[in-house]
């Protein structure tokens, strides 16, 4: 993965600029990425159940911009989670999905696979390169904490709130993080169904340390001072 300095602007491999980089890994956008919307606060929410246990849509309203993961709905859960939804970062099962006109999408699912382009093929939906995805799985990599491991770790998947973590980084002058917790469900019933509970399907409590190990911790803290994990 490339490497990262926090006294400099965040750069991809080669030393090309963040905004060049970002303009060459998402296809058929009608505009660069970080110019569609205002990146200086940025609210990533997850979905896990713990966020009905705190009030946190005024705080979470309050940031610039506010990333959701799938098809995470702010209906009915204002108080807890907000109203606002600035982007989605989807996989393709949920692809395109918007709970209203404004909001961007953005899919990371491995789209060499020939059926995703039949799926995603909306005009506002933005495809990550394999590019991209790489860089935003290389934190998964070196934020690994020490031991004890996640219980849960096994096969689980990276979740998609992790990736949106990933991305908010690179856009956003400040990261906050909500709703990343181990929990039994959702804050919301799924309307589709799942095979494997909630719980299992990603390594929460995992995800959960190799964010605080980003924000806080030495040489690995990249981005020190600037992601904070509520």
């Amino acid at each position: 993965p490339p490497k990262l300095s926090p006294a400099k602007p965040v750069v991809a491999s080669g030393s090309v600029p963040l905004r060049t980089f970002l303009n060459q890994a998402l296809k058929g956008r009608a505009r660069d990425l970080p110019a569609m919307a205002d990146f200086s606060t940025c609210a990533v929410v997850g979905s896990s159940g713990s966020l009905l246990d705190r009030r946190l849509g005024v705080e979470i309203e309050s940031h610039t911009a506010v990333f959701r993961a799938n098809d995470a709905p702010t209906a009915g859960f204002e108080a807890h989670v907000g109203r606002k939804t600035t982007l989605r970062v989807q996989n393709i099962a949920y692809c395109g999905f918007r709970e209203r006109t404004t909001e961007l999408t953005v899919h990371y699912t491995d789209h060499r696979r020939a059926h995703v382009g039949a799926v995603c093929t909306a005009p506002h939906i933005k495809r990550i390169s394999p590019r991209m995805l790489a860089y935003s799985k290389a934190y998964w990599t070196r934020a690994r904490p020490p031991a004890p491991e996640d219980l849960t770790l096994g096969k689980a998947k990276l979740s998609g709130g992790f990736y949106a973590v990933a991305l908010a980084m690179h856009l956003c002058g400040r990261v906050d993080v909500y709703g990343f917790d181990q929990h039994d469900e959702h804050y919301y019933d799924k309307v589709k169904q799942v095979s494997s509970p909630f719980a299992a399907r990603h390594a929460w409590t995992y995800e959960r340390r190799c964010l605080k190990l980003l924000g806080h911790s030495g040489e690995k803290g990249v981005l020190q001072g600037r992601i904070t994990v509520h």
